[in-house]
């Protein structure tokens, strides 16, 4: 089934979203795409300016994913990427007045992302997206603002298609048992029943 992103965002965006998931397939690089574009996968919709990628591949290997968003036309610098990914866990770069954030693993969680990927054609190009699921466990970690509209509006989205066991168990896992978080979530799915009503 082809599912098109909408409203749309900048043809621009779309196509260097699909010239970067050829790139990455062509050079054995292990992605998937996060953020605002996975909410509209996933039929929540938000405007959006640029592209969240979560990359998995060995540190001997990133300078090769690295200078593979180069050759698509992103600006920066290998080393001072590097630095910036050991600082914050994430690089950012920009390609035609595109933000592109780049994600390492740091948490096992992150390993299993990559594993749990689903593939969803965009404008006839396969491109490599996070489970909903995931999203979800992705947005209630950062916490923000904007992060829990976005959670609401999954769950709100879905409803009985969400698995809802596999997110707080997940969030169980990664989270101390008291943390902040755990509750909002639980208060989330109690306020938005499975049901449709």
């Amino acid at each position: 089934m082809t599912i098109t992103p909408t409203p749309a965002p900048s043809p621009s965006l779309i196509e260097l979203l699909k010239r970067i998931a050829k790139a990455f397939e062509e050079k054995n690089v292990p992605y998937a795409v996060s953020g605002a574009l996975a909410l509209m996968i996933w039929g929540f919709v938000r405007a959006t300016r640029d592209i969240d990628l979560i990359i998995s591949v060995p540190s001997v290997r990133l300078p090769q994913a690295i200078e593979t968003l180069f050759s698509l036309g992103c600006k920066g610098e290998i080393r001072e990427a590097i630095a910036q990914l050991r600082k914050d866990h994430f690089m950012t770069f920009t390609c035609n007045r595109i933000e592109i954030e780049v994600f390492i693993p740091v948490l096992s969680y992150h390993d299993q992302i990559i594993k749990r990927r689903v593939q969803k054609d965009v404008e006839g190009i396969p491109v490599w997206f996070v489970t909903a699921e995931d999203l979800v466990v992705i947005k209630m970690l950062f916490q923000r603002t904007k992060d829990i509209a976005d959670v609401k509006g999954v769950v709100a989205t879905l409803r009985e298609q969400l698995d809802r066991n596999y997110v707080q168990r997940t969030l169980k896992e990664i989270l101390p048992e008291k943390d902040s978080r755990l509750k909002e979530m639980e208060g989330i799915f109690r306020a938005m029943p499975q049901a449709r009503g």
